[in-house]
């Protein structure tokens, strides 16, 4: 069975590796790519440069061999490639926001708000169109579209709110950001 690879880690792991003279928005998009570019080299076979995953004029994420999908949110970054459309989210919980109303609006229950956010962003970027939370049916591990169709959807509730949606049967593989941050060190 095909693989998605996926990693998560703080921008405070990539200490060292990234640009202090950036914004954190900046260092945030910087450290989801280099993040990124570890898992397109692990997919591949062999070593992916940040630089060879590109922002398209819509902002997603792209390779030329590969699909991307990259989040970040306050002090996390996460990325997933695959050989097929895949999309992940990641969301660190606010104290400030107003989940009841936000939960009434798109008519979510309140309790599990922000893992049914995360899943409908990964939607959206790996179908890679404008979707109302509304058009989606959810299902038992996947997510349906009437006109684009199915998404398997994998959930994940700890540390933080994480979802990681693809268009076929594939199971996400995680891999270790310190391990790949070592090797990248030692090469």
């Amino acid at each position: 069975m095909p693989s998605i690879l996926w990693s998560r880690c703080r921008l405070a792991d990539l200490e060292g590796l990234l640009d202090p003279g950036l914004s954190l928005r900046q260092q945030q998009r910087q450290g989801a790519r280099l993040l990124a570019a570890w898992l397109m080299g692990r997919l591949l076979g062999r070593k992916v440069s940040p630089q060879d995953i590109v922002r398209l004029d819509d902002g997603a994420p792209s390779h030329p061999e590969a699909f991307v999908s990259l989040s970040h949110s306050g002090p996390w970054l996460a990325a997933a490639v695959a050989l097929a459309p895949v999309g992940i989210d990641i969301e660190q919980p606010k104290a400030k926001r107003p989940l009841g109303e936000m939960a009434a609006l798109l008519g979510w229950p309140e309790e599990g708000f922000y893992g049914n956010w995360c899943a409908y962003e990964a939607a959206v970027k790996a179908w890679g169109a404008e979707l109302l939370p509304g058009e989606l049916q959810w299902g038992r591990g996947e997510l349906r579209h009437q006109s684009l169709g199915q998404l398997q959807l994998y959930r994940l509730r700890s540390p933080l709110p994480l979802a990681i949606v693809c268009t076929g049967k594939m199971r996400p593989r995680w891999q270790n950001p310190m391990l790949m941050k070592a090797e990248y060190l030692l090469h």
